[in-house]
């Protein structure tokens, strides 16, 4: 049985970080920094406690990422406006990639989970800021590969625009994945930033027009995923810290707000969603430590158990915040009342993860990746289905039973019938925790969504 108990030290970080936030980053902080969603005098407290350097290589005894989650998660409790997570993931991909020095120059650098919307050419990383300016007007060509000769003597511009960046509309740089190499935007891109959204985030769509490019080819890749799966296992943590504090907030209101002689809470109607809620949390919160832990120590799994974090995480928060903010009545969706920023705020970073759908098709991809002889397990989950192969956005089974595809263009009547029955691909659409179940534990996926925690130690057992 796997043991997921905190250490001292871990207690201690857990500790010191959930009272500075509860200091610094209170409902009316939050309030404050809205629309944008970020508050530049949180960010200059977190580095003053060492994020994102915390997660630096460089340092003595640089955290790792059960103890980066645990910070997520105390991030997530106190709705923080600031890019503690995409900082660390982008602190931890310029490690890989052996330019931290771009992390030195003070300026804010976050992490754009998605792939920019276009890509073009190169042949090399830049290795300098002058050359990253003068490549501006170098022409764009269709995803040409690397030589050998290319790396070692040129350089080329990068181009596209990654799309809803988080923290892009204050961010200094961001690191980017533009379809064929790891890229990083030039201070001053232009950036367009909307004017509200569901909860903050500073929310941005960067230009890449010429972005340093810091590695291309596999190995790139390989690298860029490896971040995906840290900013999946932290932004699950984060959900789970926020479906926890918006379940508490309707548990104390429902022990307090009084119907017919007796607290609400004392109704069934009511108790067991908030119960079943609660559950569903602590199963989430369970598996983000999983998660961590095995990219920690380069489990195999670890790509599979991040997507799945993200799935169960948002689906827990997603919940939790709702049942909460029910238990208000209509309070709930007034203002006033703090519970709305934490429902807000679920659904915004669930939507940013691509939703539930998005990340049990990871998963799947995964648990199918490792049955092909010479697959790399992880490379290709963080590129949507969609773009990976187009006749997925019409068919969701085509990415994990390319056949359907073909016999779908000899019979028409195909493609419906693997849209209405999605067992025929293979999926597990209709039980999201099932995505991945051969990697895990089968058979445990219907347990889950009951008893999370049962689930875990039969599959860590």
């Amino acid at each position: 049985m796997m043991d997921f108990s905190l250490t001292t030290d871990q207690l201690d970080l857990r500790a010191a970080l959930t009272a500075l936030l509860a200091e610094h980053s209170t409902p009316s902080r939050v309030r404050a920094a809205e629309p944008l969603g970020f508050d530049a005098a949180l960010w200059t407290v977190l580095g003053d406690f060492g994020f994102p350097q915390l997660a630096s290589a460089r340092e003595a005894n640089p955290a790792g990422l059960v103890e980066l989650a645990i910070a997520a998660r105390a991030a997530g409790v106190a709705l923080a406006s600031a890019p503690l997570i995409e900082s660390v993931v982008a602190t931890r991909l310029l490690d890989r990639l052996d330019r931290a020095e771009l992390g030195d120059t003070g300026g804010l650098i976050t992490f754009a989970p998605r792939p920019a919307a276009a890509g073009i050419a190169r042949t090399t990383p830049a290795t300098t800021e002058t050359a990253e300016t003068a490549r501006t007007a170098t022409a764009r060509t269709a995803h040409a590969t690397p030589t050998a000769a290319g790396i070692a003597n040129t350089a080329s511009a990068a181009g596209g625009v990654a799309r809803t960046v988080p923290w892009g509309a204050v961010a200094d740089r961001v690191l980017a994945w533009d379809g064929t190499g790891i890229v990083a935007s030039r201070t001053g891109a232009a950036v367009d930033a909307p004017k509200q959204t569901l909860s903050g985030l500073a929310l941005g769509h960067v230009d890449l027009t010429g972005a340093a490019v810091l590695a291309v080819g596999p190995e790139a890749r390989r690298q860029f995923a490896e971040a995906v799966a840290d900013w999946r296992v932290l932004t699950a943590a984060a959900l789970a810290g926020i479906g926890a504090e918006g379940l508490r907030l309707g548990v104390e209101y429902a022990k307090s707000r009084h119907q017919f002689g007796r607290p609400i809470g004392t109704f069934q109607a009511l108790a067991h969603q908030l119960a079943d809620a609660a559950t569903l949390v602590d199963g989430a919160e369970l598996l983000v430590l999983e998660a961590a832990r095995a990219i920690d120590t380069g489990s195999p799994r670890r790509h599979g158990l991040a997507a799945m974090a993200a799935a169960f995480a948002g689906r827990a928060a997603r919940q939790a915040t709702d049942r909460a903010l029910h238990a208000h009545g209509g309070y709930g969706y007034t203002l006033e009342y703090d519970v709305q920023l934490y429902f807000r705020r679920a659904k915004a970073l669930d939507l940013l993860t691509g939703g539930e759908r998005a990340a049990v098709d990871a998963a799947a991809d995964l648990a199918l990746a490792d049955h092909d002889e010479g697959a790399t397990t992880g490379t290709a989950s963080f590129i949507p289905a969609a773009e990976r192969n187009p006749a997925a956005e019409r068919n969701p089974g085509a990415e994990r039973n390319p056949g359907a595809v073909q016999a779908a263009q000899q019979n028409p009547a195909t493609a419906e019938d693997v849209e209405q029955d999605p067992a025929a691909t293979g999926t597990a659409e209709r039980n999201p925790a099932t995505a991945g179940a051969g990697e895990l534990n089968p058979g445990a996926a219907e347990a889950a969504e009951r008893k999370p925690g049962e689930h875990h130690e039969g599959r860590a057992a």
